[in-house]
């Protein structure tokens, strides 16, 4: 019924509310006053009325393990690009030059989903945190694989040439994707029945986040310093994050499939040309 529906909501919100409270992390400014002396340490608990005062003589006997590297600040002899001396230290940028697209496009998924896996087992702080640059570096992997695989399509039907970009600027993922799809009837073993699930995906991200802007800022972009604030993503949702990884993977299985296609069919037409 309406109200057993309205009755769980409202226990699922309370203990989610305790949850948050229980999780709140230690201040950094704590942890500094710490680590530079061994004076008492005064702690609110999760109650506003009481206040805990704990002597420690040794912050790390609180903390437990802490790096200071972590609070190092920076020194006039830094660089932040520094050749490695160690090979399992070494990653090179731009190593794979005109094929640095499909690592650029690998890459923003590669993150997504593995730091998706693991946020599963982090505390509530970072789960709602975390889960903003995670949509972010997902729905980009998104528009990149989309825009290349647009390129590889009209090189393929010689509607450009090799040294032209082959789409549009532009972050709207339901416009590229509809670009895109006037293409795949082209394509032969392109399945239909998924090709209208990873739609309906698409449009429901698309949704959310039309512009690239929803999981970068926490409101939109102002043309003046006086334009008043407004939230990109004005009403909170709960999100499963186990069936957002395995539909991310879904959705990735599919796309790179038509990638995949797309290309076989433009390194086919360049032999044939070569030929």
């Amino acid at each position: 019924s309406i109200e057993s529906i309205m009755k769980w909501h409202s226990t699922h919100k309370k203990h989610k509310k305790k949850r948050t409270n229980r999780k709140k992390g230690v201040k950094i400014s704590r942890i500094f006053a710490l680590l530079n002396s061994k004076s008492d340490l005064v702690k609110s608990s999760s109650t506003s009325s009481d206040i805990i005062i704990e002597r420690h003589k040794d912050p790390l006997e609180l903390f437990g393990h802490v790096d200071l590297d972590d609070f190092a600040r920076p020194t006039k002899n830094d660089t932040l690009f520094k050749e490695p001396l160690d090979y399992n230290d070494l990653s090179i940028i731009g190593r794979f030059v005109d094929r640095n697209d499909f690592m650029i496009i690998s890459g923003f998924y590669d993150v997504a989903i593995n730091s998706l896996q693991i946020l599963k087992n982090k505390g509530v702080r970072e789960k709602d945190s975390h889960i903003y640059p995670i949509i972010y570096n997902y729905r980009h992997y998104l528009e990149l694989i989309i825009k290349q695989t647009i390129r590889y399509f009209r090189l393929a039907e010689n509607e450009i040439t090799n040294d032209e970009v082959g789409y549009e600027s532009g972050h709207c993922l339901k416009k590229l994707w509809s670009i895109l799809k006037t293409y795949l009837s082209k394509i032969e073993d392109v399945n239909q029945q998924e090709t209208i699930a990873f739609d309906k995906l698409l449009n429901e991200l698309n949704d959310i986040d039309e512009n690239s802007f929803a999981f970068r800022y926490h409101c939109d972009k102002g043309k003046t310093i006086h334009d008043k604030i407004k939230l990109t993503i004005s009403e909170s949702k709960d999100i499963s994050l186990s069936n957002l990884e395995v539909v991310m993977k879904k959705m990735h299985c599919y796309i790179e499939g038509i990638s995949c296609l797309v290309y076989d069919r433009y390194k086919s037409y360049c032999e044939k040309n070569i030929k």
